[in-house]
């Protein structure tokens, strides 16, 4: 129900004459809650189809408004979750080349104010078939470094950034300093946002901060693999399937994901304990 309320209410259908994010943070996040309830949905099929079609919804409502990271997150989630173990590498090479070119589609179809499919194909061609949100990205980490390195940003404010990310993991606010992009864009280098993984960690640490970014992923991907239990494997497919989002957009996707997991599932299993509890009080 709450999905069905989310794809119902978590996008603005508003009529635009020029491309602006639709969706909401609820429609982002959707990810978590179809990772829960294919978790929850057991091997019943009626359950998993449900899921399946509220997923397609999702996917080509989210490409009709303009969108792409989270049709390709919730396309992610599918490949590893209802579809596991049905897509063989001859079906993942097609997939992919097809992918490119639909994602690719999608950001030229947004910037037109009417859509014409010539057109949009034809600025696609002119465009090489290149997906510009890893172009955006690596322009928007570009500013990062670019503060750093020639502009007078004192290290307290770095520092400043860094704790105002780590205090939105948990309070949910990114109008702070910690999302470096924006602080960027208004204070020092123009992007139209984004920013890869390590350039983030640059900006609060230089060099050192690059080298903790990589062990910080390398770490978080060793707990989860090596530990043998439901958690962690929701977990680490929550990173796999985000992937798109956490790094290319920004690390607290990553952090923020794995933090509301965590909480979800704690408040899961109370559940099913209070409710399984009651069940066999009410039997006797």
């Amino acid at each position: 129900m709450i999905l069905v309320y989310i794809g119902i209410f978590g996008i603005d259908r508003t009529v635009q004459t020029h491309y602006m994010v639709r969706i909401s943070s609820l429609y982002e996040y959707s990810v978590i809650l179809f990772l829960f309830a294919y978790y929850s949905s057991g091997n019943k099929l009626v359950r998993k189809t449900v899921i399946g079609l509220l997923m397609i919804a999702f996917i080509f409502q989210d490409y009709y408004y303009g969108g792409r990271i989270t049709s390709l997150q919730i396309i992610l989630l599918a490949i590893s979750t209802l579809l596991n173990g049905m897509i063989t590498k001859k079906l993942a090479l097609i997939g992919s080349i097809v992918g490119i070119f639909v994602n690719s589609l999608v950001g030229v179809y947004r910037n037109l104010i009417h859509f014409d499919f010539i057109a949009a194909f034809l600025n696609l061609k002119n465009q090489l078939f290149v997906f510009d949100t890893p172009i955006y990205a690596y322009y928007a980490s570009a500013t990062h470094v670019a503060t750093i390195n020639y502009t007078n940003i004192s290290l307290s404010e770095r520092f400043q950034s860094a704790a105002n990310f780590i205090c939105s993991i948990f309070l949910g606010s990114e109008e702070n300093s910690g999302n470096i992009t924006k602080y960027v864009n208004d204070h020092y280098y123009i992007n139209v946002g984004g920013g890869i993984f390590p350039t983030h960690f640059y900006f609060w640490f230089g060099w050192l901060g690059v080298i903790l970014s990589a062990l910080i992923v390398v770490g978080i991907l060793k707990i989860t693999l090596k530990t043998n239990n439901t958690l962690t494997m929701l977990i680490s497919i929550s990173i796999i399937t985000t992937i798109p989002r956490w790094f290319l957009y920004t690390p607290l996707s990553l952090f923020r994901n794995i933090f509301l997991i965590s909480i979800f599932y704690c408040l899961f299993i109370l559940g099913y304990k209070f409710t399984t509890q009651t069940s066999i009080r009410l039997s006797h």
